[in-house]
């Protein structure tokens, strides 16, 4: 079910989503207008053609991944949730609906959502139940992508600013201040930028990529992993997989249209002490 909406409401969001929005285009076309040609001459057509290849289906399914995580309904609302308070739901003032365990109230999206994970900033919605597997495949993506664009742009970065000496690498740090003192021209200014930044994207995709398989492993949201919730713990690490990337997580990868049934309702979940018991059972 869609959101309703592609824009994010929140000026914080709107200025990451922006951000966003231009600077993997950009990044992309540097890469394919500036740097590839460089290269063209000692590379065979079968090669080029594979990165270019490579390039689009990263950056499709980035793209498409991130279109699904903002398009996809998180909340509860469309689920008919009981009038009744159960065992374990909590009553949200803000929405006036009961709400199921692992879903909590976002201030920003103005509603609960379904095993919330967190907001993310650049989608400018939550991450939650529904979702999840959208984001992390989009963020594997861009994490594979930044390092690509980084590692393929290197010797030309280098050979541009005249090689990777103590100036150049400082640069890199600060080019704002070397093209001050005028170590860098307009030119390599741009490069060195552009460069800096994807080294930022790596380091930023690094950590938000191993942070959610870390979850992964451990059957956490990022809020429980927060407030120290651990009773949600899955029966295993493949299980968690499936929890979030659903039956045939395997193939979540190739492409967001590709069905893969999220077991449960999002509503109900096994708790940690449940299942010790049900594995205790098994080994009578």
């Amino acid at each position: 079910m869609a959101t309703g909406h592609i824009f994010p409401r929140r000026r914080y969001d709107q200025v990451s989503f922006i951000f966003m929005l231009i600077g993997i285009p950009f990044g992309i076309g540097f890469e394919v207008i500036v740097v590839l040609p460089v290269y063209h001459s000692s590379m065979t057509s079968p090669i080029v053609g594979l990165h270019v290849a490579l390039t689009l289906f990263i950056t499709a399914n980035v793209a498409a991944n991130m279109y699904w995580v903002i398009t996809t309904d998180a909340s509860g609302r469309s689920l008919g949730l009981p009038s009744v308070l159960k065992s374990g739901w909590k009553y949200c003032h803000e929405c006036q609906l009961n709400s199921p365990p692992r879903s909590y109230h976002c201030a920003h999206c103005g509603e609960c959502v379904l095993r919330r994970d967190h907001h993310c900033v650049f989608t400018g919605c939550c991450v939650g139940f529904r979702n999840h597997r959208y984001y992390l495949v989009a963020v594997m993506y861009l994490w594979i992508g930044a390092i690509y664009g980084v590692t393929y742009s290197w010797s030309y970065i280098w050979q541009e600013v005249g090689g990777a000496t103590v100036a150049n690498v400082l640069s890199l740090v600060a080019p704002h201040i070397a093209v001050v003192v005028g170590h860098l021209d307009l030119y390599t200014f741009t490069l060195m930028s552009l460069q800096a930044m994807a080294c930022v994207l790596v380091f930023l995709t690094t950590y938000l990529f191993f942070y959610q398989v870390a979850l992964v492993r451990s059957g956490q949201t990022a809020y429980e992993r927060r407030h120290g919730v651990t009773m949600y713990e899955g029966t295993s690490a493949a299980d968690n997989v499936r929890q979030l990337l659903g039956e045939r997580w395997y193939l979540t990868w190739v492409w967001p249209s590709v069905r893969s049934r999220l077991p449960g309702d999002g509503m109900q979940f096994r708790t940690k002490p449940l299942i010790d018991e049900l594995e205790d059972w098994k080994n009578l």
